[in-house]
């Protein structure tokens, strides 16, 4: 191999990577891009049409990268409080009621949340502690991930305007982000909302949905004691692309090795060179 063919690979590759790293970064500049939707009394079985907006999200995510989806079809029904729900994913349940029923198949109470998986059963029903009258508590199922990720979404069911009730997303990429749910319109129960973004900005570690439920005097009474509950079903998540740093870092010990290359074919060349010379 010549030096100008070695030469020639060496700025290929510098080329190629530059391109490459460039569009890394293009990617990366892009803003967080939020999907919501609400469904108003659809309930179990129903068709869903504009929770079912989820296939924009998954139109935009699978840009990104493979979607993967957690629909709690294969795990164990009952209570917990840390549970792996999917590899590299774990979900743990804070501040919950002492009758929250976790992973459940119930269809007796939609309004307790239900299924949305198209021939499925289960879902996870979250329930904030019981409190009460003008008291509040604070409930969060936290879905960390071992491998970080650009992009999430999931059903979100059950949850209306009832008076004392705040949910929302958190999650951190790089600043803390709190992105609020709004209810189905006050007292439908049985609706259901989709709710999603994609983020290829910064790698996210794990995702909380929050439930802040304040038991309030009601119009004609109140609860003397009371809690929130809704469902959660067919999350979906789209891990993150090594960062450009890294690239570049094995870029440049592509580069070294190169160099290396070249100066060892200089050397051999100056050696024969030499040999030639002392023959003379």
């Amino acid at each position: 191999m010549t030096n100008s063919t070695v030469i020639k690979m060496l700025s290929m590759l510098i080329a190629s990577a530059v391109f490459i790293a460039m569009e890394i970064a293009g990617s990366a500049a892009l803003a967080i891009t939020l999907f919501q939707d609400r469904d108003s009394n659809d309930g179990l079985g129903s068709p869903l049409p504009n929770s079912n907006a989820a296939a924009q999200f998954d139109n935009a995510a699978s840009t990104l990268g493979g979607i993967n989806l957690i629909n709690f079809e294969n795990l164990p029904l009952g209570d917990f409080s840390t549970l792996e729900v999917a590899p590299d994913v774990t979900l743990t349940l804070s501040n919950v009621s002492n009758f929250n029923e976790g992973i459940t198949n119930d269809t007796t109470i939609p309004d307790l949340g239900f299924n949305t998986t198209e021939g499925g059963a289960n879902f996870l029903r979250f329930e904030t502690e019981f409190v009460p009258l003008n008291a509040e508590t604070v409930a969060t199922a936290n879905f960390s991930f071992a491998n970080p990720i650009q992009a999430f979404g999931a059903n979100i069911t059950a949850l209306d305007q009832t008076p004392g009730i705040q949910a929302s997303f958190l999650f951190n990429d790089g600043t803390s982000q709190s992105i609020p749910l709004v209810g189905v319109s006050p007292f439908a129960l049985s609706s259901a909302q989709f709710f999603g973004f994609t983020n290829p900005d910064k790698p996210i570690s794990s995702v909380t949905v929050q439930q802040r439920y304040t038991n309030v005097e009601l119009v004609g009474g109140f609860f003397a004691i009371s809690n929130y509950t809704v469902g959660i079903d067919d999350v979906r998540y789209v891990k993150s692309v090594p960062e450009p740093s890294s690239f570049l870092s094995l870029l440049a010990f592509g580069v070294i090795g190169g160099c290396s290359v070249l100066k060892r074919k200089r050397q051999q060349n100056a050696d024969i060179v030499g040999q030639c010379t002392a023959r003379k």
